[in-house]
């Protein structure tokens, strides 16, 4: 379930690497925010489309990004815990909760406009899921047993990929120190 010990310090070896340079003048920015997520199940146990729930976590980012760049590599880390519907169960739901930790090396382009900026931005990256349990959420949800085994095997590592887009507009855009709003894609292969 982890990154075996021999490949860890290839992994630290390569980021290094893609997030520095022998002669530049780019500038490494550090980045946080709030992670809100939405998680929706895609395969025959949901049985509502579009069915999640939001919840929050935190973001962190670091990036080198060289001036007037137009492509720049950020390596973003999240975490929280969320909540994932299942099944329906009548007027219950079978909900799985757990913890996740995302792991992203993206690369970014910058469209600049007159008083904006737009980062379009995809990568690839691991996502580790550690469960906090199956619930049955709704009226009647305490009385109700229910067993999936498959939930066992939850607590491990995916290849994960992404695709977002931030928007920076104002007097902020091109600073050093800028606020930004966007959306990202996430999308985990659970084996």
């Amino acid at each position: 379930n982890r990154i075996p010990s021999k490949y860890t310090g290839q992994l630290f070896a390569v980021i290094c690497l893609l997030l520095s340079a022998t002669h530049s003048r780019g500038q490494i920015e550090v980045s946080s925010g709030i992670d809100m997520t939405y998680p929706v199940l895609l395969n025959s146990n949901n049985s509502t489309l579009n069915y999640g729930q939001i919840s929050f976590g935190l973001r962190l980012g670091v990036a080198y990004k060289p001036p007037e760049t137009q492509f720049f590599p950020i390596l973003n880390l999240s975490l929280g815990r969320t909540r994932l519907p299942m099944k329906d169960f009548g007027n219950n739901v079978a909900v799985l909760n757990f913890n996740y930790l995302n792991l992203l090396l993206n690369e970014n382009y910058v469209a600049r406009f007159r008083e904006s900026e737009l980062y379009i931005y995809g990568g690839i990256g691991f996502s580790h899921l550690t469960q906090k349990g199956l619930k049955i959420a709704g009226g009647g949800g305490e009385t109700m047993v229910s067993a999936i085994d498959s939930t066992k095997y939850l607590s491990s590592t995916y290849p994960a990929m992404n695709i977002g887009f931030e928007y920076n507009y104002g007097e902020s855009a091109g600073k050093p120190l800028y606020l930004t709003i966007g959306i990202d894609f996430q999308y985990i292969l659970m084996l």
